[in-house]
Parts: C-alpha cells; sequence; structure tokens
C-alpha cells in the first residue's frame, strides 16, 4: 500500500524487486546476519539498487514503526554500506530520449518519474551524493562536503552527457541544510 500510495504500478514494483520484511528480517538486513540479536519493533521492506548487470549491489530499508515517534528513522540503510545512486528500472530507455536527467531525494520518487517517462535518478538522502572515500577524504581534511567533494561516479557519469537538474524534497524551501546540500552537489558535479 505505501508504494501504491506513491503512484508505483504493480509493473514498476515488481521490477524494482521489492522484498517486504519482518522486524528480523530489517534487523538482519541493517546489522547484518552476525550481528543482529533481536527484532527491531518493525516491519517494512528492502529496496535493492541493482549494478548495469543487474546484480543487487546494495539495500535501504524503509521501516515502519509499531510504536511511532519523530525520533525513530524512516529509512536505514546496512551498516558500513557504501553510497550508491539509485537508478530506477527502465531509466536508460526513458534517458536515452532526453537530454537532461533529474536528481532527485528517494527511491520512489524517481521510479515513479521513469514511469512516467521522465529521466530521473535518486539520492537516499540529499548528502548522499559524495563518494564514500570523497567522504573519508573530506573528514579526515577536518572539512565538511564542499565542491571538492567527490561525487558518486554514476553521478559523475551522467553529469558528462546531460543536463543535470537537482530537485529535492519540497522542505529545501525552508530547510538551510537542504538547501546546502542542493548547492554542494552542484557545485560539485561543475568542479
Amino acid at each position: 500500500s505505501d508504494l501504491y500510495a506513491s503512484g508505483l504500478n504493480d509493473q514498476t514494483i515488481a521490477a524494482m524487486g521489492i522484498t517486504s520484511l519482518d522486524g528480523m528480517g530489517l534487523a538482519i538486513g541493517v546489522q547484518g546476519a552476525m550481528h543482529a540479536k533481536s527484532a527491531y519493533a518493525a516491519h517494512g521492506y528492502a529496496i535493492p539498487y541493482f549494478d548495469a548487470n543487474g546484480t543487487i549491489i546494495c539495500n535501504r530499508y524503509k521501516l515502519f514503526w509499531t510504536i511511532p515517534s519523530k525520533d525513530q528513522p524512516k529509512y536505514l540503510s546496512s551498516y558500513n554500506q557504501e553510497t550508491h545512486l539509485y537508478i530506477p528500472p527502465g531509466f536508460d530507455a526513458v534517458s536515452s530520449k532526453h537530454d537532461y536527467v533529474i536528481i532527485t531525494e528517494g527511491e520512489k520518487k524517481a521510479a515513479k518519474a521513469v514511469q512516467e517517462g521522465i529521466p530521473c535518478v535518486a539520492l537516499g538522502g540529499v548528502h548522499m551524493w559524495a563518494d564514500t572515500h570523497g567522504r573519508t577524504i573530506d573528514k579526515m581534511m577536518g572539512r565538511g562536503m564542499s565542491y571538492l567533494t567527490k561525487p558518486l561516479k554514476a553521478l559523475e557519469q551522467i553529469a558528462k552527457t546531460k543536463k543535470i537538474i537537482v530537485v529535492f524534497d519540497s522542505d529545501s524551501a525552508q530547510n538551510i541544510q537542504v538547501q546546502a546540500a542542493r548547492y554542494t552537489l552542484k557545485d560539485a558535479l561543475l568542479y
């Protein structure tokens, strides 16, 4: 029902390869089988990220908590997981018809856009555009993310051949951190 509420149809949902999980499945997915001691007080699903060969390279997890609170995350990634760009199923075919690509925040939004014929990829969050190694270098140098931060390779490749439009969530108008992330991403791609 959550996927339908995002406007996704059965064909898109099936192509996304989403898997429903109970609390233990979520704990294993996020913490790993060796470290998951008890089930999360939640249910949810895994959103797989695929490489160019169709192999799952990672998952992000959508959680629906038994007792919701503002402090509980809606999404989690596996511990120590590298950051990746979400490329929805059907993106290549849609992208080939356009000279631009939209970068948005959230896998479901990108999948819905592609479903409607709009070339779109997603970041798991506004700060998840950087190469994992680049973020490590930023931390070692004692600086935050900037135009010097190396973007994800997949983003760099897209930016070489397409115009980029960054469209983050609607809260960016009031949220200075989201605004800053958008401009920093733009500067890093132009650098």
